[in-house]
């Protein structure tokens, strides 16, 4: 498939709570859908182990007809916050392709207002999951912008890969530690 569709059998547990999301997910074509396979909801209810864990959120079916499971969110947040899509929530905002030379779309994605705000609504939902985290590290503070400059910041290759490819140079600080170890395993040896 390469086409966004509205979610079928959407139950409004936590991802699609918000009754504009819920609207959203129910009425329109926003879901980018890109793959062949999916498990089916029939499947998912047999599978033993999964069904323990996860609640099947939304359905939709192929391009032949056949029923897939298109949400899951776990039945116990607290202790298992895993939640799934066979859908790409990112492409609404993120993917803009076009085949080479044209400003033809190489792939059928929502990129209305409507298709940005279900993106960014998605992904508010999974940083207050992290945000949550009783998990602290200080290591993981952005402290030093000179250093490490935003990725924006360097030079990017787009192709029809689907991936953006940030080519990030070697730091000069990069290259005094790696040359420094290279001196420190030359006296040790």
């Amino acid at each position: 498939a390469n086409q966004s569709w509205a979610l079928e059998q959407v139950t409004a547990h936590e991802l699609y709570a918000s009754p504009d999301l819920f609207q959203i997910v129910t009425t329109t074509n926003t879901t980018f859908n890109n793959h062949h396979e999916g498990i089916t909801p029939s499947a998912f209810a047999n599978h033993a182990n999964l069904s323990a864990l996860w609640h099947v959120t939304s359905i939709n079916h192929d391009d032949h007809g056949k029923p897939f499971v298109s949400t899951i969110e776990p039945k116990f947040p607290q202790q298992f916050p895993f939640y799934g899509t066979q859908y790409h929530p990112e492409k609404n905002a993120y993917e803009y392709a076009t085949w080479p030379h044209t400003d033809i779309p190489y792939e059928a994605i929502d990129h209305s207002a409507t298709g940005i705000r279900f993106s960014f609504d998605l992904a508010t939902f999974v940083v207050n999951l992290a945000r949550q985290s009783v998990v602290a590290n200080p290591s993981h503070q952005y402290t030093q912008p000179d250093l490490y400059p935003p990725v924006y910041t360097y030079p990017l290759q787009v192709g029809l890969g689907f991936e953006q490819v940030y080519i990030i140079p070697a730091m000069a600080s990069q290259e005094k530690m790696i040359s420094n170890l290279d001196a420190t395993e030359r006296v040790v040896n």
